[in-house]
C-alpha cells in the first residue's frame, strides 16, 4: 500500500470513530450542539489557523536554510494561499457572535497549542514532516466538512453561514488532495518518510480529539 493509501484510510476509520465516540462529533450530528459551543470551537479554528500559517512560513526557511529547492517552493506556495484565508475564519466569528449575543474570551485549546509546538520542533529537525500535517488538515476537512456543516444547518438548527470557512475549505481542498498522491512520490521516498509521516498522522488525530472533547468540558463549566 502506498503511503497515500495508508494515512487516508487511517483518516477515514478516525473521522467514522469521531462521529460514534467524540461528545462533539456525537452532539453535531444528534443536533445538540449549542451555538456556544460552536463559538469556542470557530474561535480556537482561527488561532489555530494563524498559527499554521506562522509553521508554513517557518518550514520554507528551514528547507531554505537546508538548499531544498522543492519544499522551499512547495511551502512557500503554500504559505501565499493560506495567508489570506484567516479572514474567512475571524467572518464565521462575527456570524456566530450574533447567534450567541457574546464575546467570551476564548483561550487557545492546550491540544493545539501542543500540537504546534510539536510541529514546530519537528520542522526544526526536519520540515518535511509538517507536509503531513497539512494533509491530515486539508483530507479531513474534505471528508468532514459539508457533512458536518449539513448537521449543524440541519439538525442543530445553526446557519450554515457560520462555518462558512470550513465549507469553502471542504470544496477547495477537494482540488489539493487529488494532488497529494504525486506530490508525496515527487517530494519525498516514501519508505524512507513512512513512519515519521504515520506518527505525525497519529498524533494530528490524537490532538484533534481532545481538543473536540476540551470544547464540551469548556461549555459544561461556563454554561452549567
Amino acid at each position: 500500500m502506498d503511503l497515500y493509501s495508508d494515512i487516508t484510510q487511517r483518516i477515514d476509520t478516525f473521522y467514522k470513530e469521531l462521529k460514534q465516540n467524540n461528545p462533539l462529533f456525537i452532539a453535531i450530528f444528534s443536533g445538540t450542539i449549542k451555538p456556544e459551543q460552536l463559538q469556542f470551537f470557530l474561535g480556537n479554528i482561527t488561532h489555530n489557523m494563524a498559527q499554521g500559517i506562522e509553521s508554513l512560513a517557518m518550514a520554507k526557511n528551514a528547507s531554505q536554510q537546508r538548499g531544498d529547492t522543492k519544499f522551499t517552493e512547495y511551502y512557500a506556495n503554500r504559505f501565499h494561499e493560506e495567508c489570506h484565508h484567516v479572514a474567512w475564519a475571524e467572518a464565521d466569528e462575527e456570524k456566530i457572535k450574533e447567534i450567541t449575543q457574546s464575546t467570551p474570551d476564548i483561550e487557545p485549546d492546550s491540544a493545539l497549542v501542543d500540537m504546534t509546538h510539536w510541529f514546530r520542533e519537528k520542522i526544526k529537525e526536519d520540515p518535511a514532516i509538517f507536509m503531513a500535517y497539512s494533509f491530515f488538515a486539508e483530507y479531513f476537512t474534505v471528508i468532514s466538512g459539508e457533512e458536518s456543516a449539513h448537521a449543524i444547518e440541519n439538525k442543530c438548527q445553526i446557519p450554515a453561514s457560520c462555518i462558512n470557512n470550513i465549507t469553502t475549505h471542504a470544496e477547495i481542498d477537494k482540488h489539493h488532495i487529488e494532488d497529494w498522491r504525486e506530490d508525496i512520490k515527487q517530494l519525498i521516498d516514501e519508505e524512507t518518510y513512512r513512519d515519521a509521516f504515520i506518527q505525525a498522522t497519529e498524533y494530528c488525530m490524537q490532538q484533534y480529539d481532545s481538543f473536540c472533547r476540551n470544547i464540551m468540558e469548556i461549555e459544561i463549566e461556563a454554561v452549567a
